[in-house]
């Protein structure tokens, strides 16, 4: 049940005189807040987050909360519109304002919220260098994130966080790298500094991620940072690791043996880099592993089942442009169940690849140019019965298209550069992007209207 329409007019709010907590969050209300509000003086607890709310908010929203610990406004549509000088008559302890405008200016108003331990103030369109203050302000802070907006500045060291367990600054304009003071930092689980300009070469954080901060480091995030050179060891000794994130730098060489090391490791993203050689088997050792992209980078050579033999847990593979080849027998079934493929240039054929037969819960699927030379598997087209988007370009499979309007969910779907004949198939309403050239074989003739009991993934096996 979910609400859509609640009534805070003035005259109702102050029948709520007591009201200590108000939670509306994952609702479908809209419009602004009232300044009502702000009359709850025994409120402790806000949380209005994700909803369909808009307007601005102003210091009369605020004016009696002197109680409140806790806001929670995040995923709406407002701005905090308040003076520069405006002092708060709360403390906060734990404040949510994802994709809240705030900026330009970093809100000063937070210098006085000396007893916060939670602080999101992410998207909140701030183009601002850092305070000094805010460093000192977070000192037994848990969780912090800034994340997504234009913040400028150095980041200090920071010896006296030791209460951190997630600090996300990604995409801002910080600069200076990484300061070692974070080796120190025992709690720290997640650390997210993508889209940063670090420019360092991987091996000189060696002395940071050597101190006790590797004990407790689940999830690393370094994309888009520039950061350079090989996979270094330190890296591997990072055990509780959950998720990697290297993807859209300049790192270069081979994926090391002892990335099966990883053994929590659920997420691995290195794409868009220079890596190069062979894939190790090593990597079907990650057990624990969801996500593995490793697409556009230099990587070549074949994978076989052992690079999958333990990836029981995974569903999405990327793969495209690199110079692989996949390997496996012809009568070989994966331990996964894959949700989105992309192998983009990955060779597969000649034969079409009949272990993607049992990858029944697919939404996206890549194989183009993959040097297919085969007929067209019926059980293709009821595969691909829950899917969004379909890529099989570039090769030289033939066959009839049957009818595919059961493909209910399709939006793109990519036919092109193929052997295929006969005439052109009804297709999903719903589909924006359709290619099928250059296939002077097809026919643009309809087909008689479809037998509706024809349409559905049953009569296509």
């Amino acid at each position: 049940m979910s609400l859509e329409h609640l009534e805070l007019s003035g005259t109702n709010i102050r029948q709520l005189a007591s009201l200590q907590e108000l939670f509306l969050s994952q609702n479908h209300l809209n419009e602004t807040i009232p300044e009502s509000v702000g009359w709850l003086s025994q409120l402790v607890s806000l949380d209005l987050e994700h909803n369909n709310l808009e307007g601005a908010m102003s210091e009369a929203h605020f004016g009696n909360l002197t109680e409140l610990k806790d806001l929670y406004l995040s995923s709406n549509s407002l701005a905090v519109k308040v003076k520069s000088n405006w002092l708060p008559p709360f403390r906060l302890e734990s404040l949510r304002m994802d994709s809240c405008k705030q900026g330009p200016e970093f809100p000063a108003w937070l210098q006085s919220q000396i007893n916060i331990s939670e602080i999101d103030i992410s998207n909140a369109s701030i183009i601002d260098a850092m305070p000094n203050w805010f460093w000192g302000l977070i000192s037994t802070t848990e969780y912090v994130i800034i994340s997504g907006n234009q913040i400028s500045g150095h980041v200090p060291n920071l010896l006296h966080l030791n209460n951190l367990y997630w600090l996300d600054l990604s995409s801002n304009y910080f600069e200076g790298g990484i300061p070692t003071s974070f080796k120190n930092l025992c709690k720290l689980q997640n650390l997210m500094l993508s889209g940063i300009n670090i420019s360092k070469d991987l091996l000189e954080f060696d002395e940071i991620f050597s101190g006790c901060v590797k004990m407790s480091l689940e999830n690393l995030g370094l994309s888009g940072t520039n950061i350079s050179g090989l996979l270094p060891e330190w890296l591997f000794q990072l055990r509780k690791l959950k998720s990697l994130q290297l993807e859209q730098n300049l790192i270069s060489g081979p994926i090391p043996v002892s990335i099966g090391q990883l053994a929590s490791l659920q997420e691995l993203f290195l794409s868009q880099n220079h890596l190069n050689e062979t894939i190790p088997e090593s990597v079907g050792l990650l057990s624990q592993l969801v996500s593995l992209g490793l697409g556009h980078n230099n990587l070549e050579g074949a994978m076989s089942e052992a690079h999958f033999g333990n990836l029981t847990e995974l569903k999405d593979l990327y793969l495209s442009s690199n110079s692989l080849a996949v390997k496996v027998k012809s009568n070989w079934l994966p331990p996964f169940r894959l949700e989105s493929l992309s192998m983009d240039s990955c060779k597969q054929g000649p034969e079409f690849p009949a272990w993607l037969q049992s990858q029944i819960n697919i939404s996206e699927i890549d194989i183009s140019n993959a040097s297919i030379v085969d007929a067209m598997p019926n059980w293709f087209w009821s595969l691909i019965s829950t899917a969004e988007f379909v890529s099989i370009s570039g090769n030289q499979i033939s066959g009839h298209m049957p009818n595919l309007l059961h493909l209910h969910n399709l939006y793109e779907l990519d036919l092109s550069s193929n052997d295929f004949e006969g005439p052109l198939p009804y297709f999903p309403p719903g589909l924006e992007l359709l290619d099928l050239s250059p296939d002077s074989r097809l026919i643009c003739l309809r087909p008689s209207p479809p037998d509706p009991s024809m349409t559905s993934p049953s009569s296509l096996m």
